[in-house]
């Protein structure tokens, strides 16, 4: 193991020389050696539970974050904020739990964790990896911004919060009961799964699913989730306006409700009105709209892209209407632009 630095002090070396009063300065600017990693391992030989007991670690030395730290055969509490660098790493070996106990665990590392991990406090992985073969209880937050791998056998059972906005590649199973949030790319791969009893929430991000999804619970899709693998549904699958539900799997139980974009056109329809404009405008740019939301609103999906043909008709009226002054220039783009955006939430 390599030694820890010990910063050298600062140091004033005032010398008088002779009856004349010449001074001699001398100043030695401060200086310190380059920390080196080390490799760590929990012998326990402190109070036997806590991280912060630097007894509890080889050498009585208490890590760093540039360290490759391991822990066999053992119960370890981290009881303080903790930060693995880029370059450190921890270890959790088969039969070894670490508890995170209402502190901040950062990772831009590696954690391997053969064992189990019980977070009752947060885990922050800010660009690193975890390659997770045991088990993850989460009672507490993970927020996700790198990779995490659950491979086969391995397993995390959220209780609480997961934040993604980045990758987790799903090969062995998540459970939740809690509401996991995803912004980022969740992949169950063949052999992966989730189960689902609480809310997943697909805010803008991608769910690929190559194996299976097993809901009790309510999956909000306002992102895109691919289905090629099989889905068992006995709660909720809504497919929000503007999500993406490509399915070329299997569903079995209830069918994914794909939500229309009816209150988009509403609002769309409430704004043509408080812009009090003539009768006759006012009417023909109401129709097609209206249009649309009947068809929207009927329960069928086929007719959806019936609508988007209604919302062509409406931007080619308001480009007449504007055209004829009839409409200003900052009304039509509006109006245009919201047209757009739900043609585009769609699919159009």
């Amino acid at each position: 193991m390599n030694k820890r630095s010990i910063p050298k002090r600062n140091y004033l070396f005032v010398v008088l020389f002779g009856t004349l009063g010449t001074v001699l300065l001398m100043t030695s600017l401060s200086s310190s050696q380059e920390v080196f990693a080390a490799n760590l391992e929990w012998d326990g030989g402190g109070d036997g539970t806590k991280w912060s007991d630097c007894k509890n670690w080889s050498a009585d030395d208490c890590p760093n974050n540039a360290d490759d730290i391991t822990i066999a055969g053992s119960e370890v509490v981290l009881d303080v904020d903790f930060a693995i660098g880029a370059g450190g790493s921890l270890t959790i070996e088969f039969g070894s739990v670490l508890v995170i106990d209402a502190s901040i665990m950062t990772n831009q590392g590696t954690i391997h964790n053969n064992g189990g991990i019980g977070n009752f406090g947060t885990i922050d992985n800010q660009g690193g990896t975890i390659n997770n073969f045991g088990g993850i209880g989460n009672i507490g937050t993970i927020n996700n911004k790198g990779t995490i791998n659950i491979n086969p056998g391995g397993s995390i059972n959220n209780d609480s919060i997961i934040n993604n906005d980045g990758m987790i590649n799903d090969s062995g199973s998540i459970g939740n009961i809690g509401t996991i949030n995803n912004k980022g790319t969740i992949n169950i791969n063949p052999g992966g799964s989730i189960n689902n009893d609480g809310m997943i929430n697909n805010e803008g991000g991608t769910i690929s699913n190559f194996g299976g999804i097993f809901n009790n619970g309510t999956i909000n899709n306002n992102g895109t989730i691919n289905n090629n693998g099989g889905i068992s549904n006995t709660g909720i699958i809504d497919n929000k306006c503007g999500g993406i539900f490509n399915d070329n799997g299997i569903i079995l139980g209830s069918a994914v409700a794909h939500e229309p974009c009816v209150a988009e056109v509403g609002t769309i329809i409430d704004d043509i009105y408080e812009m009090n404009l003539p009768n006759g405008v006012q009417n023909s740019l109401i129709s097609p709209l209206k249009q649309a939301r009947d068809l929207l609103d009927d329960k069928n999906p086929g007719n959806d892209k019936a609508a988007c043909g209604k919302l062509t008709a409406f931007i080619s009226i308001v480009n007449s209407k504007e055209s004829r002054h009839q409409l200003t220039s900052d009304k039509a783009i509006d109006l245009r632009e919201l047209a757009t955006q739900v043609k585009a939430d769609l699919g159009c």
